[in-house]
């Protein structure tokens, strides 16, 4: 089956960007994307999922791209977009895989009727819970710019431009500059190929729309609208050991606060590059989840 896009129109006219693997079935891994991001950044994680027999859609969150916003939400509101989602799409039973500032999203999504596991690849903690202290410890990004950020809407807004600017030579820096000099590139060579034109979007496709960017930074960093505690779904929290966006601390957290959650932490893992290598066995424990 080939991957398909599609704008899925919602009971309030809003509109969504939604990739789907095309295999015929009501179970699916939804497959949240970071900030900046876009659907198309999972297109090789859909067709892992296809080559398992399994359906996988990927969404572009409420203000990215083609996807409408959803002014004034928490984290948790945006369940009610899954849902009509699922509707349209005849799913009646998902496990979610969220990656980075997706993780929040997919931890919420846990409280859905038919939600059978998350996982959450280099997870982002609770500001509002934790404290800007832990938050930010070992992180490469100021916490001063994420406490700015959490209070106001337009100081988000403010701090695009230079967000844009950090993310204009991604796909060479990444791709080129820093992906062949991993010892494990040799092994991961065709992914980080494949993957290429796919998740670069995040640098372009995903910065077309700055208040959605901005809306999305300001969310994930204030009240997420649900109590951690009451996160009693099967959690994997899957968190590189040299991550320097969302250290390894920030995976220990839900570790820690939720219910039925197991940490693993992965080796010589960055940010980006456990979306890239470490596919296979985060898909395939997602699978595992699915269909118990």
């Amino acid at each position: 089956m080939a991957n398909t896009s599609q704008i899925l129109t919602l009971s309030d006219g809003r509109k969504l960007e939604v990739f789907d693997n095309g295999i015929d079935s009501n179970q699916a891994l939804l497959l949240l994307h970071g900030n900046p991001g876009v659907g198309e950044i999972w297109w090789t994680w859909l067709d892992y999922a296809a080559s398992k027999g399994v359906r996988a859609i990927a969404v572009s969150r409420p203000g990215y791209f083609r996807s409408d916003r959803k002014e004034g939400r928490l984290v948790i509101d945006v369940n009610a977009d899954w849902q009509e989602i699922f509707d349209q799409c005849g799913i009646t039973e998902f496990v979610s895989i969220g990656w980075s500032a997706g993780t929040p999203y997919a931890t919420a999504s846990s409280f859905m009727n038919g939600n059978k596991g998350v996982n959450l690849v280099a997870a982002v903690a609770s500001l509002h819970l934790w404290g800007p202290d832990a938050f930010g410890a070992g992180s490469d990004i100021p916490v001063e710019m994420d406490i700015e950020a959490a209070a106001s809407l337009d100081a988000a807004l403010a701090q695009f431009e230079g967000e844009a600017e950090s993310l204009a030579g991604f796909e060479t820096s990444f791709f080129e500059d820093y992906a062949p000099t991993r010892p494990s590139y040799a092994d991961h060579a065709d992914h980080y190929q494949a993957i290429r034109p796919h998740l670069s979007k995040l640098a372009t496709d995903g910065l077309v729309s700055p208040i959605g960017v901005a809306e999305d930074s300001h969310m994930i960093l204030r009240d997420w609208g649900f109590d951690p505690a009451k996160v009693v779904a099967e959690v994997h929290v899957w968190q590189g050991t040299n991550d320097k966006l969302t250290p390894p601390s920030h995976g220990q957290w839900p570790a820690r606060n939720f219910a039925n959650a197991r940490l693993h932490e992965m080796p010589d893992q960055g940010h980006t590059t456990i979306i890239v290598e470490c596919r296979d066995e985060i898909v395939d424990t997602a699978i595992a989840q699915l269909q118990k």
